[in-house]
């Protein structure tokens, strides 16, 4: 991956989103900026560039991700080269994010795939199962401890 382009300062969290501006015409309520369109010149909130990549004359548009040092990144990496479809799946066998083209009905169709929302729902339920076992465990410590250090104070009397 490419380091971040310099740019002038402009903060994700002090530019709104001027797509939701638009749609709604309120300034209440809109959603922090986290891309910029080359194209188009506009910033654009996770929702609205995934109804603007959702319109035929903007899928060759160049977005950026805007960060939070001030700098940005590049999103190309989000799009399946091929399809030019947002990458939602990750095949296991092949260690790589795919388009749902690809999951579905090329050559990842026989591996293992799965949404990176359901990875990421399973990984974050494994984590607080670890969480409350080594709480549990930490509890089952402390009670030994407290065990032997009465037995020690006993046996030095």
């Amino acid at each position: 991956m490419l380091p971040p382009i310099p740019q002038p300062p402009l903060l994700r969290g002090y530019k709104k989103c001027e797509t939701c501006f638009k749609v709604t015409g309120k300034l209440d309520n809109l959603k922090n900026a986290e891309f910029e369109c080359l194209n188009c010149n506009f910033v654009l909130c996770k929702e609205c560039l995934d109804l603007h990549f959702q319109h035929p004359n903007n899928e060759s548009h160049r977005v950026l991700k805007l960060l939070d040092n001030g700098m940005y990144a590049k999103t190309e990496n989000d799009f399946c080269p091929e399809h030019r479809e947002r990458l939602k799946y990750y095949c296991f066998d092949d260690e790589k994010p795919l388009c749902v083209v690809c999951a579905n009905y090329e050559n990842h169709r026989h591996h293992l795939t799965k949404s990176i929302e359901d990875i990421i729902e399973e990984e974050e339920k494994y984590k607080k199962d670890l969480q409350v076992k080594i709480t549990e465990k930490l509890k089952e410590v402390d009670t030994n401890i407290g065990f032997f250090k009465t037995a020690k104070e006993a046996l030095a009397k």
